[in-house]
């Protein structure tokens, strides 16, 4: 998991709950401040990287072939438990008459969105990730989809407005699935 283009799948399919929520938040116009999109970037990264610096020093201590094993059964897992679970929920923290992610809610929201950047980031650190490059390509992309998904939920509640097709419903798009996908195809290729 060296390669830069492997390391842009791994984060990039992590990110895709981040991107679903940040959509769900601008489908409900519910703005997301800079600060707070700086925190939903930033503890999902933290947490991907500690987790693998703790991957990088169990690396040594393993038998020579054990790394590669555990490393693609974490990410098989965690793909198959993020593609067979139900479809991520609409309700946001720090929603209330205000329409704006609170610092608080947003700190809540990462720690949650987090979750699975524990068990990928161990799986990272026995493959042999570099820690840096880790964890400034998950710190940009998971911005990067906080504000392109915050972008197009606004866009697409706009369009759903001029339109009338569905008054009073709320779009939603979960893409965990298609980030379990990945991180299933991941694991499966560190094996061939």
């Amino acid at each position: 998991m060296g390669d830069l283009s492997s390391l842009f799948l791994f984060t990039a399919a992590l990110c895709a709950d981040s991107f679903a929520v940040s959509f769900v938040c601008g489908t409900g116009k519910i703005k997301i401040p800079r600060s707070s999109a700086w925190i939903l970037a930033f503890c999902p990264a933290a947490v991907l990287t500690a987790a693998s610096a703790l991957g990088t020093v169990l690396r040594p201590l393993l038998p020579e072939e054990l790394p590669v094993f555990l490393s693609a059964s974490l990410l098989m897992l965690l793909g198959f438990s993020r593609f067979t679970a139900s479809p991520a929920s609409a309700s946001v923290p720090g929603k209330g008459s205000t329409k704006q992610l609170s610092a608080s809610g947003s700190f809540f929201l990462a720690m949650g969105l987090s979750s699975d950047n524990g068990a990928a980031g161990l799986g990272a650190g026995l493959a042999g990730a570099s820690l840096a490059v880790l964890f400034f390509l998950s710190l940009f992309l998971s911005f990067t989809s906080v504000r392109l998904g915050a972008f197009l939920g606004r866009k697409s509640a706009l369009a759903l407005e001029n339109s009338r097709q569905l008054p009073g419903s709320r779009c939603s798009l979960d893409l965990s699935r298609t980030g379990g996908l990945i991180l299933v195809l991941l694991g499966i290729l560190k094996l061939l």
